[in-house]
């Protein structure tokens, strides 16, 4: 095993990078699709992985668990693929996990639907990360990836977005490092890039990308960084003196960002984890809230998928774990409530409202695609409530919530329409 205190070799042309530095402070990749942005920060990965050094992946896509192919990677998440499935109530676990265990984790959100799940899970992991690390001291990297958004240069001040800032700005004291990764610099708080102390800039191309570049770099720089190859890079360092201009090497592991095409290709065998590794891990993955598909009054074992419906003392179905609170009407992660298709209907309805919001104030990507599925989740309980028939004096209402629900579409769509316009 290399030195763990040396620095590690990502390039294919000698340029180095101080592991200390890569592993405690804030650095930031950019680049395209397709520049080589993805497999620089997987090389990276698997430098600091040969080294057993520490790192936590948040992983918007699904494409960091190629790393498994030939380390003991945890990949946490909401899927059939995960080694585990986890909601919020994880986070402290996936954190110790991760620092006293040293077993390196990608957190893979590729699985959720509901986005306010996982803006939960990844600031309540942060927070668990940041105030662990004040006792440890230990080096260890977080890896961001789409960090715009979670720190956008403009559009969102919240929770989420304050905890990113702030273990960017105060985890160094403590070891804690974080590596930003964005296709669009533009579109990231230009307060985090200024205090980066290490950055990588592929292939740009956007005119506002560009501009950043030649703000961070300079002019003969930015009329350059849209013909670079891919790998290519512009790499800047508080340790190193000017620009290096260098090609990163190829990762070693499968590449499970690449474009699918027509050839089949299917994964390597990926390292099985040791017995007992996840025991007490995974306990609040909800299922139907992040689209597992099951039914929605059963609650469901995380990482075994078994379903179990439970009942209260009336005999009344139940749901536990990331479910709503009846009595305040809110979004909980724990406690019980009778089942309501009624409920269910005007709770689906609210979500949708606080999305259309999201949509209007931002424009973005994310908010539109969680929009369609909340958009989705509601008409197919409309469906259900209608077909049902349910009339009965507690839930006589359910025979116009459909209206309700209808006409929070159309406001939807009006909204979707005048955000693409402007």
């Amino acid at each position: 095993m290399p030195d763990r205190d040396a620095p590690i070799a990502p390039t294919v042309d000698g340029f180095e990078l101080p592991v200390t530095e890569v592993l405690t402070g804030r650095g930031a990749v950019f680049g395209k699709s397709g520049s080589g942005k993805s497999n620089t920060v997987t090389v990276i990965l698997e430098e600091l992985l040969e080294r057993d050094l520490g790192c936590l992946v948040v992983d918007s896509d699904g494409e960091y668990f190629g790393l498994k192919e030939s380390y003991e990677v945890v990949r946490a998440g909401d899927g059939d693929d995960c080694d585990v499935r986890v909601g919020p109530g994880d986070a402290e676990a996936l954190a110790r996990l991760a620092l006293d265990e040293s077993v390196p984790v990608v957190l893979d959100l590729s699985g959720y639907l509901d986005g306010d799940v996982v803006d939960a899970l990844v600031e309540e992991t942060l927070k668990h990360l940041f105030h662990l690390e004040n006792e440890r001291k230990q080096p260890f990297l977080v890896v961001l990836e789409e960090a715009h958004e979670y720190v956008p240069q403009s559009g969102r001040s919240d929770d989420l977005a304050e905890t990113v800032i702030r273990v960017a700005k105060r985890g160094r004291k403590r070891g804690l490092g974080m590596l930003a990764v964005s296709q669009r610099p533009a579109a990231v708080d230009k307060d985090f890039i200024t205090q980066c102390n290490w950055l990588v800039w592929h292939r740009l191309t956007w005119n506002n990308d560009v501009e950043v570049v030649r703000k961070h770099l300079d002019a003969s720089y930015a009329n350059r960084i849209e013909s670079l190859d891919a790998g290519e890079a512009f790499v800047v360092g508080d340790w190193a003196d000017g620009v290096h201009e260098v090609r990163f090497r190829r990762k070693e592991t499968y590449d499970a960002g690449a474009t699918p095409g027509f050839e089949s290709t299917d994964p390597p065998e990926l390292r099985p984890l040791p017995p007992g590794l996840l025991d007490g891990i995974g306990g609040d993955a909800d299922p139907e809230r992040s689209g597992a598909g099951t039914d929605p009054g059963s609650d469901t074992d995380a990482g075994t998928g078994t379903v179990t419906p439970e009942t209260d003392d009336s005999g009344a179905t139940t749901r536990t774990g990331g479910t709503r609170d009846a009595d305040a009407g809110d979004t909980g992660r724990s406690g019980s409530r009778t089942t309501s298709e009624r409920d269910d209907i005007v709770w689906e309805a609210g979500q949708l409202v606080t999305y259309l919001i999201r949509v209007g104030y931002r424009g973005s990507r994310t908010a539109l695609r969680r929009l369609s599925a909340t958009t989705a989740r509601t008409t197919r309980r409309v469906g259900t409530a209608t077909a049902a028939g349910l009339r009965s004096d507690d839930d006589r209402r359910v025979s116009t919530d459909p209206q309700v629900v209808v006409l929070l579409l159309l406001v939807a769509l009006a909204i979707v329409v005048g955000v693409w316009l402007v």
